[in-house]
């Protein structure tokens, strides 16, 4: 992502979860009703943020280091995302929802992110991002 303007890194970095998310609220849609629907969300919300929270460390290394090294972000990613499975299982598991909505969600972010990386290492991907900044 060198050289992009900030909302072209704005928008790649929004691609992830934003899919992640209409992927699995779909998933939510279809298969519970109501309450189940609702606490799969919350659940799915609060473990995303604390996802999110995870990544904190890597983007302060990256503010302070002088030259830092992209694998430690890239560690951190995937720390974090292990993280996020670990946890939605256990709330998943104490809510009697299905052991397979884990597995759903971390196989939505593996194929995000390899999305993520293919547009951000393919200057073809970046004709696509050009058009709406």
């Amino acid at each position: 992502m060198t050289g992009d303007t900030f909302a072209q890194a704005l928008a790649k970095g929004l691609v992830i979860p934003v899919f992640t998310w209409a992927v699995q609220l779909t998933v939510a849609a279809l298969l519970f009703r109501g309450t189940k629907r609702y606490e799969y969300a919350v659940q799915l919300g609060v473990v995303c943020t604390l996802g999110s929270a995870a990544l904190w460390p890597a983007a302060l290394y990256n503010a302070i280091a002088e030259h830092p090294s992209p694998w430690v972000s890239a560690a951190n990613v995937y720390a974090s995302v292990l993280f996020m499975f670990i946890e939605l299982r256990r709330r998943n598991r104490i809510l009697g929802l299905p052991g397979y909505l884990a597995p759903v969600f971390l196989a939505t972010i593996h194929v995000n992110m390899a999305i993520f990386a293919t547009s951000a290492l393919t200057p073809a991907f970046d004709g696509v991002f050009h058009r709406f900044w």
